[in-house]
């Protein structure tokens, strides 16, 4: 995973694909959140996970030596069989850090259930 100062120091263009491989590798953290898990709570679904996802521009915190990378999501689950229909869609947004050392946190998740129309 590049650091703050790698992706700091690379051409524009080389950035955004570098942000987008250590976005995907860790979108998987946006269903651990809690503000997610308490909306999929109210479902009948299982086997949660990221369909697609669009990032946002990146934003560089040089004081806090961070990268804020705002994300907008749709997860689906599995219906679970015998159990009445609550929704297996969910969208939303979310902020990943990453963070000088390389880490990525979630930041700021929210969820809401989609696709009962």
């Amino acid at each position: 995973m590049p650091t703050y100062d790698e992706l700091k120091a690379m051409p524009p263009d080389e950035v955004k694909t570098a942000i987008d491989d250590v976005i995907a590798d860790n979108m998987s953290q946006v269903c651990e959140d809690s503000a997610f898990c308490d909306c999929m709570a109210g479902t009948n679904a299982d086997n949660w996970g990221i369909d697609d996802y669009e990032l946002d521009e990146p934003v560089f915190d040089d004081a806090n030596k961070v990268v804020r990378v705002p994300v907008t999501y749709d997860a689906s689950g599995d219906q679970i069989e015998d159990k009445g229909f609550c929704g297996t869609e969910i969208s939303g947004t979310a902020t990943l850090v990453i963070h000088s050392n390389g880490n990525v946190e979630v930041d700021d998740v929210r969820a809401e259930l989609s696709g009962l129309d």
